[in-house]
């Protein structure tokens, strides 16, 4: 029998977009989207000069980081623990486009042997860009 897990997202992080106007992250849960900025309209960039950007958005405080500081990220922390996931899982973040396909901009590999460990923050890198996801694995 497959070991199962829980899968708590805690932390997106946006060092080099890939679009000058910020990216429009997605994030995929073994090829199910799991949170999308269209929910609420924030495009991820290093550079949070312009309206309605932000360099970190944080799961499991409900609160996002823009140029006004820490705000309200009107997210429910819940909707990002995973339970009962087994064996292994696949994380995605991907960059939405209008005119051209969606970028990927890198995957991470999620398993149940990582329980235990901690936050794992993990390196998500493509196409330009250049992303640090921080999640945990509970056995």
């Amino acid at each position: 029998m497959a070991d199962t897990f829980t899968l708590k997202l805690l932390l997106l992080e946006c060092f080099q977009a890939q679009e000058l106007n910020g990216d429009e992250i997605y994030i995929k849960l073994d090829g199910r989207v799991i949170w999308t900025w269209k929910t609420h309209h924030d495009r991820f960039s290093h550079d949070t000069s312009r309206p309605h950007t932000i360099d970190k958005l944080d799961f499991a405080d409900a609160r996002k980081h823009g140029a006004d500081g820490w705000q309200d990220a009107g997210i429910d922390p819940q909707a990002f623990v995973f339970n009962g996931l087994s064996g292994s899982a696949v994380l995605e973040v991907w960059d939405a486009d209008t005119l051209t396909r969606d970028d990927l901009i890198g995957r991470a590999p999620v398993r149940a042997a990582d329980g235990g460990h901690g936050a794992i923050a993990v390196v998500i890198q493509g196409d330009g860009a250049y992303y640090r996801l921080t999640y945990e694995v509970i056995s």
